[in-house]
């Protein structure tokens, strides 16, 4: 039985050996066709993967990428832990108990982390500063702190959200680590390590703390928490945006001045492995969606990659920027399009008229424009072309220069008669009331009017009774109203010898334009700028 056992064994290790071979000549073909990108040579490796077995403990065999990092902390004294880069944990997670205790600061909710036959809680996280991975510095990710019991002396996790800070992606190859979008790589130690399976789990099954898990302020929360959940389950909160879209049947239709133009962009020239990810990664959860189609229309606009937009932070209730979208450069399409005159509303007008009350809530529709589907007609113009295709829109897509007015048309419509405590631009709605009371009373209407209407709301962009609230560019609350902070870095931090530049000058006239009403004296200062 012995040796029937060891002969199995044998087997299974040779078997293993031809597998990592072939791997490695993959690997050796990808690397060729990327190497040009990535700029960073990964030699081939001449480890061997080894079949182990303990019989004695239930555990799990890993090889494990064991990397140095440095914290660097304002006002802590510098310290070094021992890490693995775990891509199947979510979230950074430390040994909070090997660390000073002036680098950890209260999380703001308590967090609950369940393993295989364990769970736990961590209520500290790590300050903000930097860390340092062999000679490469990064800022330090969110990471929690809690007491962990990982083998190997290993004393933190690196996560995916370190990846996904970065706005990249990782490529792991022998002790080697490339991370994109900074292309860096990180000399790391390879160790067949074993993690007991209920620590190990507890840390890659990690309970997130989830964007969907709207918080309620207490003074609303009974009234509401029901039904949000039940719009939740409905979808009328959710991350489809075509889901209801029979109750209103909008439109798009494109009133083109010329049917005979094609409109025919060129492709990207350069795009890198990174890039192919993200298009392919955009496209997939479109037509998961049915939003898209593939196409044979003989028009193609190019579609390319841009970081912006908000969403609420699930952790801090705090506003982020930055979120990579799909865009489109819709420029020929419009240029052959006439215009729709149907105007948007004023901007200060709308900051004035709820400036004085003391009690907010504000909604984002998910993906605004797609909840109108584009006519027949008008769906072969929308085409648009990456690197791995043609599509068209089935909904109206962000870029076509009348969207704007259809979609302001339509929530007009839907909302017209709430005037005095809804304000509506284009997707974005704030309820404004002077008194909670009140408040309670104006959000169930705003609630059923968008249930009615089919109305999709995005759960990651959505605020409820508050005192202070973003809207619009303008903070509101406490009787005040201020433009908000990262408008005013853009004035402050413009180059002023970028203004040379016709397009340069009309963005920085344009912020100032913006800013009109909270600058004193601004109807004298802005023109020399023009002479």
């Amino acid at each position: 039985m012995e040796n029937e056992y060891l002969q199995k064994k044998v087997d299974e290790n040779e078997h293993l050996q031809e597998e990592c071979s072939e791997l490695r000549e993959k690997l050796a073909e990808i690397t060729a066709r990327i190497e040009e990108e990535a700029n960073v040579l990964i030699p081939e490796t001449s480890q061997k993967v080894a079949a182990t077995e303990d019989t004695t403990k239930r555990v799990t065999a890993n090889r494990l990428l064991r990397l140095t990092v440095e914290f660097d902390i304002p006002g802590v004294k510098t310290f070094k832990v021992l890490a693995i880069l775990d891509t199947g944990a979510t979230t950074c997670c430390i040994d909070q108990s090997v660390i000073p205790q002036d680098a950890l600061e209260p999380n703001p909710f308590l967090v609950h982390f369940k393993g295989v036959n364990s769970e736990t809680t961590a209520d500290k996280k790590l300050k903000g500063g930097r860390m340092v991975i062999g000679d490469q510095q990064f800022r330090i990710p969110y990471t929690y702190a809690f007491p962990m019991k990982i083998g190997e002396d290993i004393q933190m996790l690196i996560g995916c959200n370190f990846i996904r800070a970065m706005h990249g992606g990782v490529r792991i190859e022998g002790d080697e680590v490339t991370f994109y979008k900074n292309v860096t790589t990180i000399h790391a130690n390879i160790t067949s390590s074993c993690i007991e399976d209920e620590e190990y789990g507890m840390a890659q099954e990690i309970e997130r703390m989830s964007a969907h898990e709207i918080q309620i302020p207490a003074p609303f929360k009974r009234q509401f928490e029901g039904l949000i959940k039940q719009l939740q389950a409905a979808g009328y909160i959710g991350d489809n945006p075509i889901k209801h879209w029979l109750a209103n049947k909008v439109t798009c239709q494109l009133d083109i001045k010329n049917p005979d133009i094609t409109i025919e962009d060129r492709p990207l020239k350069r795009v890198t492995p990174q890039m192919q990810e993200s298009f392919q990664r955009h496209i997939k959860a479109l037509l998961d969606l049915k939003v898209i189609r593939p196409c044979q229309s003989k028009h193609r606009t190019t579609a390319f990659l841009a970081s912006s937009g908000t969403t609420i932070n699930p952790v801090t209730g705090k506003e982020e920027r930055g979120k990579e979208r799909m865009v489109f450069n819709y420029k020929r399409l419009n240029d052959n399009t006439h215009k729709d005159q149907y105007s948007l509303p004023g901007i200060n007008t709308i900051i004035n008229k709820i400036g004085n009350c003391s009690v907010y809530s504000k909604f984002d529709l998910k993906s605004g424009f797609h909840q109108v589907a584009m006519h027949p007609n008008s769906i072969p113009w929308t085409a648009f072309l990456v690197p791995n295709g043609l599509y068209e829109w089935l909904v109206m897509p962000f870029g076509l220069k009348n969207a704007p007015a259809v979609f302001q048309r339509r929530m007009d419509y839907c909302f017209k008669g709430t005037e005095n405590f809804i304000a509506v631009y284009i997707d974005d709605i704030l309820v404004f009331s002077k008194n909670n009371q009140e408040h309670a009373e104006h959000l169930k209407i705003m609630l059923k009017i968008c249930k009615d209407n089919g109305l999709v709301l995005s759960p990651t962009k959505m605020k409820i009774g508050v005192s202070t609230i973003d809207f619009l560019g303008a903070t509101i609350g406490n009787n005040k109203i201020q433009l908000q902070e990262h408008i005013i870095e853009k004035i402050s931090e413009f180059q002023e010898d970028s203004l040379s530049e016709t397009k340069n000058l009309r963005s920085w006239l344009g912020l100032l334009n913006y800013a009109w009403n909270y600058i004193p004296n601004m109807g004298k200062n802005p023109w020399p700028t023009l002479c």
